[in-house]
């Protein structure tokens, strides 16, 4: 039967959040916690042999003792054999919580900066602390595995191959993990969920924000015949969107709404959206508290510009580079639009079924080349259709 074992990361509880309103951020810790005892219920549930925390599991700058208990508490009603070691966010330092709280039994905490070993049922575990600063060393030479009845798994917070090998997150390399011989490396410290064959990071259990984007969790492994199946385990509540929406100049403040409504994901009810408005629209057409509105959290980044008056800018100077400019994109788009009737009503006349709604008409190139054109000539930032 294969071994199965929960590995979670990056949890960061009492993290900071970002900017976010106080009612939001508090719901946002909330469920980071309720997320984890989630996770413990799905690993209790499946009869998981082990779970591992591969460090940052609480902000060390920002945690306070009710946290910690919090966190103990969830442990320690799992009742299955619990391996942490600290991160870079949670260093077992000198009065670290790691070394001063007292963690339920079935909690094994390995502070120290050096592989060791926690035989558990069904799998061996080499675990290796961190006890704050930078670690730019990578601890994988001189680990000798030595055989063992039972797979072995590598728990370390660490940064996997960084650019030029380089890095003060503990670098290591893949191929080294895997010359160690080890059935499954269990990691942390990226927030992006990464699973490579027996390598793996399980991300942040919740996003911490909107750089944060997708699904979030742990991660399900299950060790037999020396390799590792590795399932994602979703438990985020929420996910974190960053949504773009181009405006065209015409739009009022329903259009707006209606575009915005197209681009939100289907989940938007109950995540946090990044909204930000490019292009231009007429000045006062952009409805910000109906907008928030179309989602569970939403911010909104309103970057378009009023709409020029083409009109007004001409007659200012009549004569002038802009004035000629708009008069011939002017005359190409009446020609276009002539020329586009005529396609229209050739095709029209072929259509068999009375019923068929006619293909959409492809975009003016000259009425693109006038926005672009006129964005120039005034000095404006070049904003899309």
């Amino acid at each position: 039967m294969p071994t199965a074992i929960l590995h979670l990361a990056d949890v960061h509880f009492g993290a900071a959040a970002g900017g976010l309103p106080p009612t939001v951020a508090a719901t946002l810790h909330r469920e980071r916690l309720a997320a984890l005892q989630a996770a413990l219920a799905t690993a209790v549930d499946r009869r998981a042999a082990a779970v591992l925390v591969a460090g940052d599991l609480f902000e060390a700058r920002l945690a306070v003792r009710e946290h910690i208990a919090a966190l103990a508490a969830a442990f320690g009603r799992s009742g299955l054999p619990t391996v942490i070691v600290p991160g870079n966010h949670d260093p077992a330092g000198p009065g670290s919580y790691y070394r001063t709280y007292p963690w339920p039994e079935n909690v094994t905490v390995v502070a120290d900066e050096r592989w060791t070993p926690v035989a558990l049922p069904g799998v061996t575990v080499q675990a290796i602390g961190w006890g704050g600063g930078a670690v730019t060393d990578s601890p994988l030479p001189g680990l000798r595995l030595t055989r063992d009845s039972q797979p072995q798994v590598l728990l370390l917070h660490a940064d996997l191959d960084p650019p030029g090998g380089r890095s003060p997150y503990r670098p290591v390399a893949r191929a080294a993990l895997a010359a160690t011989g080890a059935a499954y490396a269990a990691l942390g410290h990226i927030h992006t969920p990464l699973a490579a064959g027996a390598v793996a990071y399980p991300g942040s259990l919740t996003p911490l924000g909107f750089g944060e984007a997708g699904q979030h969790g742990a991660l399900w492994v299950e060790l037999a015949a020396g390799r590792a199946r590795v399932e994602p385990l979703p438990v985020a509540p929420r996910r974190f969107h960053t949504v773009e929406v181009a405006c065209a100049e015409s739009w009022d403040a329903d259009e707006i709404a209606a575009a915005v409504r197209a681009a939100l994901p289907p989940t938007a009810a109950a995540d946090l959206v990044r909204l930000r408005l490019v292009g231009a629209i007429p000045a006062g057409d952009c409805d910000e508290a109906a907008l928030r509105r179309l989602a569970w959290f939403m911010e909104v980044r309103d970057e378009t510009v009023p709409a020029l008056d083409l009109d007004a800018l001409i007659a200012e100077h009549p004569t002038g580079l802009l004035a000629r400019f708009v008069a011939a994109m002017r005359a190409r788009i009446a020609a276009e639009v002539e020329g586009a009737s005529a396609e229209v009503s050739t095709a029209a006349q072929a259509v068999q079924d009375p019923d068929a709604d006619p293909e959409p008409a492809p975009p003016s190139v000259a009425g693109l080349a006038l926005r672009y054109g006129v964005q120039v000539l005034t000095g404006r930032r070049l904003q899309p259709w």
